[in-house]
């Protein structure tokens, strides 16, 4: 059985959701053994039609559970906060910012973000209660930690982090593609449409899609770039509101990986291979009453062969 070291903090993140659960099952049962839970154990978790929890809308609850002492001589009291907002990099959409079911509870005059850091600094080791953050992590939904953030680096200098992180699938095909490596997105396709055949079908699709999306943005980025000055010029000309896929919108890092995979593409490649996606998508969606549907594999493999390796189908002559 793992164990940890006896901290006040502890940060539990990544996508890889059973070993996070493990984990602050095992932290918990650490200090706090099930007789004694019902008084002394605490849960706060985002509402159920949002992905995060922004410390304003539960700041006076968590202060007054925190600053609680246990009914248990020599016991404590464990707090565990599911996906705060502010350890996240990039904020929530806006529908999710205007939502009103998280009201903004907090009154102080320092912004909850400060107030709750000096707390974890200066009071928090005084109460002997411990506290557990577990963030789930998944970029496709703009959830990031960002551990540049003051928050973070509090937890790193005065708790202790967990990180279980493994690349998805879908990333692993699409970095292959950004390398323009045949044999490595050939191999991983393969490993996908056995894996999770029900899925990988329409799961594939939208990987292709997105990736040649980007590559597209980056490489008209590129061209912009040298007759655009600033940038919000190009977002409102180029990427305006409610894209699905927009290039300007991914971490700064993705989009340099993005803008310098596009450059082993040329704009035509990437244009037909478009093109060639909403041909792919009949069959992934097919209709009632088509006939006749391709083995989604065979359409797949044959797509990548063309487009990561630049072979065309020759016109008949005629």
């Amino acid at each position: 059985m793992t164990t940890f070291p006896k901290k006040p903090i502890y940060l539990l993140y990544g996508n890889e959701e059973e070993k996070l659960n493990e984990d602050r099952c095992a932290i918990v049962e650490m200090y706090l053994p099930r007789e004694k839970r019902e008084e002394n154990y605490r849960e706060f978790t985002p509402k159920a039609s949002q992905t995060r929890l922004p410390l304003a809308s539960f700041m006076p609850e968590l202060l007054a559970e925190l600053g609680t002492i246990s009914f248990f001589p020599d016991s404590c009291r464990v707090i565990v906060i599911y996906n705060l907002a502010e350890l996240y990099g990039r904020k929530a959409s806006s529908d999710e910012e205007k939502s009103e079911d998280s009201p903004k509870l907090w009154k102080g005059k320092v912004s909850p973000e400060v107030y709750f850091i000096k707390y974890l600094e200066k009071e928090l080791p005084d109460t002997n209660n411990i506290l557990i953050f577990q963030n789930t992590e998944d970029p496709d939904k703009n959830l990031r930690i960002n551990e540049k953030g003051n928050i973070f680096k509090t937890i790193t200098k005065s708790g202790h982090k967990i990180k279980h992180f493994s690349n998805p699938i879908n990333w692993r095909l699409e970095d292959a593609i950004m390398k323009r490596n045949l044999p490595e997105a050939l191999n991983i396709l393969r490993d996908w449409m056995e894996k999770d055949p029900d899925t990988a079908r329409s799961k594939v699709f939208q990987s292709l899609v997105k990736r040649i999306v980007l590559l597209l943005q980056a490489k008209v980025i590129t061209v912009k770039k040298k007759k655009i000055e600033s940038v919000s010029e190009l977002e409102e000309t180029f990427f305006p509101d409610g894209m699905t896929y927009n290039l300007l919108n991914e971490h700064p890092w993705i989009q340099s990986k993005i803008e310098e995979g596009s450059a082993r593409y040329t704009m035509t490649e990437l244009t037909r291979a478009l093109q060639k996606t909403l041909e792919i998508g009949t069959y992934v969606f097919p209709k009632t009453t088509d006939v006749y549907v391709p083995d989604m594999q065979i359409v797949y493999e044959r797509f990548l062969v063309e487009f990561l390796s630049g072979a065309r189908e020759k016109k008949k002559p005629g």
